[in-house]
């Protein structure tokens, strides 16, 4: 997140939150963008102070994301999107079980995750008829765009009528798994992840 204290802004969020209510964090990944996150503190080196000139940097010499966004998007403004990835002036990035961990601390139980933080949640996600529309935001990640294929083919068979609210807590290793295939797969498609829990 764009902030110094992603925790603590967590926690005023919590501490508006009913009882019983959703309390959902969108943060930075960070694994997915991990090139993207040596590409900014290269310009940040180069032009610490000069939000413009590592912008104007970025897109000469680092097109390659850019391109990718706007064969998703048609006509998004690149120079925009250069701005939100090299010219902000802070970031913050986190791991999945460092915002469980803000969870346990504020008393919110976790409720479900995305991308998914286990493995057999990707089958159910696919199985989705929502997952038709949603691949077209793989456009331009041709390996994320496989994989998911894959999955939405296996999880077909294993279609269900079920439509899930809650889903069970992540262990460590199936975490460790999932931000491995959006470091591997996803790549800065995977730039965020979102975490959804009650107050408990």
């Amino acid at each position: 997140m764009i902030t110094v204290d992603t925790e603590g802004a967590f926690r005023e969020m919590v501490q508006t939150t009913k009882p019983e209510g959703t309390v959902t964090i969108n943060t930075y990944n960070t694994f997915g963008p991990f090139p993207v996150t040596i590409r900014q503190k290269i310009l940040k080196w180069i032009a610490p102070d000069d939000p413009d000139r590592r912008v104007q940097l970025g897109l000469k010499y680092f097109p390659g994301p850019f391109k990718k966004l706007d064969k998703r998007y048609c006509g998004m403004n690149s120079k925009q999107s250069a701005y939100d990835t090299f010219g902000i002036p802070y970031e913050e990035v986190h791991t999945a079980g460092e915002v469980l961990k803000w969870f346990k601390r504020a008393n919110v139980r976790y409720k479900g995750s995305f991308a998914p933080l286990r493995v057999r949640d990707y089958f159910y996600a696919f199985s989705l008829d929502e997952y038709k529309e949603f691949r077209s935001t793989f456009s331009g990640y041709p390996a994320t765009q496989k994989v998911s294929d894959l999955l939405f083919k296996i999880a077909g068979k294993k279609k269900t009528s079920e439509f899930k609210t809650e889903f069970p807590y992540p262990g460590p290793f199936s975490r460790g798994v999932c931000q491995l295939m959006w470091l591997l797969i996803g790549g800065s498609r995977f730039s965020c992840f979102t975490l959804s829990g009650v107050k408990l």
